[in-house]
């Protein structure tokens, strides 16, 4: 059995390719050849457990997903199974893979939703989510701008926003972002 870390994960899994596979998946799902279970959320004294998971026989896998969120924070894993024999095949730490996952999931969407030409993007938050949303909506689309909408409303977040995507980044109301943005994300 493999044992995958984040740092393994984020030195060979791109955007593009979170983007493919999850796209492979959906397509699976929609044609019923796959099944999601439903996330279930477990809580007691401040501790929350979910977990989730999918079957997709056409990629060989069965995969469960199981989070904590305790004061505010996550931490994920992930296991995965055969489907020819049932046997344990690998578990992630998987912070890296829900980060690149989440925000591809937001580009595929937006590729059917938005326009080809969509060029701001108004973004909700700063933290690793929203950055990550920023880097891979600024590498699908041809954006000139990315409205920040930040409950922080520090200029060094647009800063290093700006720095990680590419992209003219500044702080504004949220009125003022999704007046102007083509893509919203939150």
């Amino acid at each position: 059995m493999l044992h995958i870390t984040d740092d393994m994960v984020a030195a060979a899994v791109g955007a593009a390719d979170a983007q493919a596979v999850l796209f492979e998946a959906f397509t699976a799902f929609g044609r019923g050849e796959a099944s999601m279970q439903e996330r279930v959320r477990t809580e007691a004294g401040g501790v929350k457990l979910s977990t989730l998971g999918a079957v997709i026989p056409g990629q060989d896998v069965v995969g469960a997903k199981a989070y904590t969120t305790i004061a505010g924070q996550f931490s994920f894993a992930i296991v995965l199974f055969s489907t020819t024999d049932g046997r344990l095949l690998a578990t992630l730490e998987a912070n890296a893979i829900t980060r690149l996952r989440t925000a591809a999931c937001s580009v595929i969407a937006a590729r059917y939703l938005a326009r080809p030409d969509a060029s701001r993007l108004a973004l909700f938050g700063a933290g690793v989510q929203g950055r990550a949303h920023a880097a891979q909506m600024a590498s699908a689309f041809p954006l000139t701008e990315v409205l920040l909408c930040s409950r922080r409303g520090r200029p060094e977040l647009a800063d290093q926003i700006e720095a990680e995507c590419g992209v003219a980044t500044r702080l504004c109301s949220a009125d003022e972002a999704i007046a102007e943005a083509d893509i919203v994300v939150t």
